[in-house]
């Protein structure tokens, strides 16, 4: 199946020659050489569930070169929520922003209050050229301020309403620039090109935030994503993983909006998350042809030696699981885990770490790294400890969100506020529209990987939701450091593992999926 793609791909094979790193534990040695630049390429809606390993350039250049966190979450899984957060180091309940689009409580673009106050513009006060390459946040460059451009960037290529792959508009440094619809145009490696243009370029340390939309649903597909020319069909025999919450059969323990409003996908559905999973892939081989060229131009430049690059998403996704063929948004492992890879200097080459991490750490690490002065209480912690072995780390973890599905046109059901723990529990509570507290949810990652049994009224669990509690009702409203969490949690007797929900197609009483029907809308100011 794969046969020949690796030079269809346009893989970079430069290996561990190029990678001329410093021992674990100089990282600090290495900042006092000479500031380092930094480049984060964020995809959007890239799950973890999905192997990098399907990114040959992504796995061999970043991953194999530096240090892959296989415990990284997002802490509100959503696109403007999450990044948000990356622009100002802090939770949804503190920086403002929920959602895509506003609801009972704010979110979008309009929403976002601060932009004078973010991590460009921390790290241009440090000294660095600043630049953004992509998608900023939901709902920019809706309307009359469609040439507005945020403080603090140097550089500024942002992508307008609707975010899509062909026939799209950006604010480029102030002038509307429109793309058409031939290959040359192709949303993914023009980002690609810019941001190598960027580099090229730069005579100053530069901190560069790449934002491509792959592999977002976007025009002209309806809830897939639109892969180039050149990678169409490359996975079209990729299985869709069905694993046991696919389709789930049992919803008795879900909480009221999901069984109300979500029946079992019938093979529409279906067929719905088979492509948009193959399609997905596909299109991301795009953006791991960008990773593949700024390393091969950071090389030449003489740049990589002293360049951090970090490969992560906004959020994860859902294809199938737990009835959804597409989707985000809502606590479960699928929406919340995103991949997150790291190389530079001083990190050592080919770790892989479990530590649970969160996107807010992100803007914490860059700040250590550029040195420098964050004007925000930071919610998360710089992960360059980790770098060099340090071994204590958090044990629990606040994430929050929003109750949304997509088959019920994006209403907003209510919200979301949980603990997860490194050791494998997940305490929710949610709350309606009007903030009323609804129902809880418990899992036992342990012995439900998959979240097909949620038991916060078990007896066995009981002594863990007692500490869970309390906990989240301190974390729901913590800023700065009283967001941490290292104290032990206490754990339950080991418990069986449970047993598989895998449905079957429905064939009465579905979700019945229109093809047509956007589920997954493309990107815009009115879409979640």
């Amino acid at each position: 199946m794969f046969k020949g793609y690796y030079r269809k791909a346009g893989l970079v094979a430069l290996g561990a020659s190029l990678a001329l790193l410093l021992p674990a534990g100089e990282v600090a040695a290495a900042l006092k050489v000479a500031p380092p630049n930094i480049i984060v390429i964020m995809t959007d809606d890239q799950r973890d569930a999905d192997p990098l390993e399907r990114m040959p350039n992504v796995e061999s250049l970043i991953v194999q070169q530096g240090i892959r966190f296989t415990n990284s979450f997002a802490a509100n899984p959503v696109c403007c929520a999450s990044r948000a957060s990356f622009l100002t180091g802090q939770y949804s309940h503190n920086d403002g922003v929920w959602d895509n689009r506003p609801g009972p409580r704010p979110g979008g673009f309009k929403d976002f209050k601060g932009d004078d106050n973010t991590i460009a513009c921390w790290t241009q006060s440090a000294g660095y050229r600043t630049g953004l390459i992509g998608k900023y946040l939901n709902g920019y460059g809706h309307g009359a301020k469609a040439k507005y451009i945020p403080p603090c960037w140097n550089y500024w290529w942002g992508l307008t309403h609707p975010f899509r792959y062909y026939d799209y508009q950006a604010n480029d440094n102030g002038t509307l620039r429109d793309y058409g619809n031939s290959e040359k145009n192709y949303q993914e490696d023009v980002v690609s090109g810019l941001a190598q243009g960027f580099i090229a370029n730069s005579s100053q340390p530069f901190f560069l935030w790449i934002t491509g939309i792959a592999p977002h649903a976007g025009y002209p597909s309806v809830n897939a994503p639109v892969p180039p020319k050149r990678y169409r069909g490359v996975f079209k025999d990729l299985k869709l993983p069905r694993p046991p919450n696919f389709n789930e059969s049992d919803f008795a323990d879900k909480p009221k909006f999901m069984r109300n409003h979500l029946a079992a996908m019938d093979k529409t559905g279906v067929h719905l998350a088979r492509m948009s999973y193959q399609r997905r892939a596909e299109t991301l081989l795009a953006a791991d042809d960008m990773v593949g060229a700024i390393v091969n131009l950071l090389q030449s430049k003489g740049l990589l030696e002293n360049t951090y690059i970090v490969f992560t998403s906004d959020n994860g996704f859902f294809n199938g699981e737990h009835r959804l063929p597409v989707g985000k948004h809502l606590l479960f492992e699928e929406a919340l885990r995103v991949p997150l890879a790291i190389r530079g200097p001083g990190i050592p080459a080919g770790e892989t770490l479990a530590q649970m991490v969160s996107n807010l750490d992100l803007p914490a690490t860059i700040v250590q790294l550029t040195k420098a002065a964050p004007g925000r209480v930071l919610d998360g912690r710089s992960l360059v400890p980790l770098f060099s072995g340090e071994p204590l780390w958090r044990s629990a973890m606040l994430v929050e969100g929003v109750d949304v599905l997509p088959q019920a046109k994006d209403a907003v059901y209510g919200y979301y506020s949980a603990v997860r723990t490194t050791t494998g529990y997940k305490y929710a509570e949610h709350v309606n529209r009007q903030e009323q507290h609804l129902s809880d949810e418990f899992y036992d990652l342990t012995a439900d990987r998959y979240e097909v049994n949620s038991r916060p009224k078990a007896r066995k669990y009981q002594q863990v939701v007692a500490q869970l509690r309390p906990l989240l009702g301190d974390l729901r409203s913590c800023a700065g450091d009283n967001c941490w969490v290292s104290d032990a949690i206490h754990e339950a007797a080991q418990q069986p593992k449970a047993k598989a929900q895998i449905g079957a197609p429905c064939v009465s009483r579905c979700s019945h999926f229109d093809p047509k029907h956007t589920l997954e809308p493309p990107e815009g100011p009115n879409a979640r």
